[in-house]
């Protein structure tokens, strides 16, 4: 992976990012899901991260800090933490409070993931006889 030919984001604060919608918006003819990725969304793309703080997003199915669908992911000097996942429905859940990659590769150097959750909240029903 040529590091320098890749798009870069560098010195930023990316906070208090929300995807806790439903359905997908259409961006540019992509479908995207309105429940991954509260800090970022990277999809279909080769994206390099430097000395970032990724913290306190949101999201209601995966990728609360950092959602990857088929990309490549570069990080360097950044943290990310304190992103949270909050799902009602546990079988559509993507997992990853962090960084979720899904059919993506990611190569971190001098990285902090910390204290990222996952509050996963479903109903259970049944019926019994005493």
């Amino acid at each position: 992976m040529d590091v320098d030919s890749l798009t870069t984001l560098d010195g930023f604060h990316i906070m208090a990012g929300n995807a806790s919608g439903t359905g997908n918006a259409t961006i540019n003819s992509a479908n995207i899901s309105r429940n991954l990725g509260g800090g970022i969304y990277n999809e279909n793309s080769k994206i390099v991260l430097k000395n970032l703080t990724i913290d306190s997003n949101y999201s209601s199915r995966g990728g609360a800090g950092i959602n990857n669908n088929n990309s490549d992911i570069t990080i360097f000097n950044s943290t990310i933490s304190n992103n949270i996942i909050n799902g009602h429905d546990i079988s559509n859940v993507g997992g990853g409070a962090g960084v979720r990659n899904d059919a993506s590769s990611a190569m971190l150097n001098q990285v902090t993931i910390k204290n990222n959750v996952s509050h996963i909240m479903y109903k259970v029903e049944a019926e019994c006889e005493i």
